[in-house]
């Protein structure tokens, strides 16, 4: 029979996952409580391109199709800005012109910076996520997206959560500092909470950097190689801007 400092040494590793798993417990309920209140307070249409992410959203979940660059529907417009009006969009600011040639114009429009040139796999998976709330109101349909948003979070809690102790096993408190970190920042929590392609980018990116963890402590895995390629090619095709994470990857190769 093993003595018992004995088995309490061989059960450290297991007694140490499960408290590491309660904390992920914990700050994933925090985030999604936290997303939720962002989601609900908010009003709509107040995040940055919000309007035009959901207009293009709510294109693909209506014709099934992706729009061409030049795509308007004039309907849809009107009924986006009714509920810009009805929710005070433009308080305190010069309300631009809301007549029908100013509504069908290609570009920037009064709902803001067009999309439309944008990747599509966030625009694609927010409008399978949205189409059976397509006979809601606006709205409803809006918090339905942000929603999402709220979902994706989780992923990149859960990614940052994994990426720690496989660089820093064993470490409690850092483990929480980075879950703090990443879950109580009042401007990611925003971005995380509404209608943008930011929220799939930055859970693609995530997953990408925890793949590099992987490599760096554990050596070469094909399972983390396949996890790294696809995370990397998700960032690409839901935002331009993931052409940014191309830049750690000579980095990382050095490094390593």
């Amino acid at each position: 029979m093993r003595s018992e400092p004995a088995a309490q040494i061989a059960d450290a590793p297991r007694r140490q996952e499960r408290v590491d798993l309660k904390w992920l417990a914990v700050f994933l309920a925090l985030a999604l409580l936290r997303g939720a209140l962002y989601a609900i307070v908010v009003p709509p249409w107040q995040h940055p391109d919000e309007p035009t992410h959901f207009e293009h959203v709510r294109i693909i979940a209506e014709t099934g199709v992706l729009p061409a660059a030049d795509y308007v529907s004039l309907p849809m417009r009107r009924e986006i800005v009714a509920s810009m009006v009805n929710h005070d969009f433009w308080r305190g600011i010069p309300q631009p012109p809301l007549d029908d040639k100013t509504l069908s114009a290609v570009g920037i429009s009064p709902l803001g910076i067009y999309t439309l040139t944008q990747p599509k796999l966030y625009y694609v998976l927010a409008a399978l996520w949205l189409r059976p709330w397509l006979g809601r109101s606006v709205d409803f349909q809006l918090y339905v997206v942000r929603a999402l948003s709220v979902l994706l979070n989780l992923l990149v809690v859960a990614s940052a959560f994994f990426t720690t102790r496989i660089l820093f096993p064993g470490r409690v408190t850092l483990l929480i500092a980075v879950l703090g970190l990443v879950v109580f920042q009042p401007t990611y929590t925003d971005i995380m909470s509404s209608v943008n392609n930011d929220a799939l980018v930055n859970a693609f990116s995530a997953g990408f950097f925890l793949a590099a963890a992987w490599f760096y402590k554990r050596g070469m895995s094909w399972r983390a190689a396949i996890l790294a390629v696809l995370c990397l090619a998700g960032a690409l095709l839901s935002k331009t801007t993931a052409v940014a994470v191309l830049g750690a990857v000579p980095f990382g190769v050095i490094f390593y």
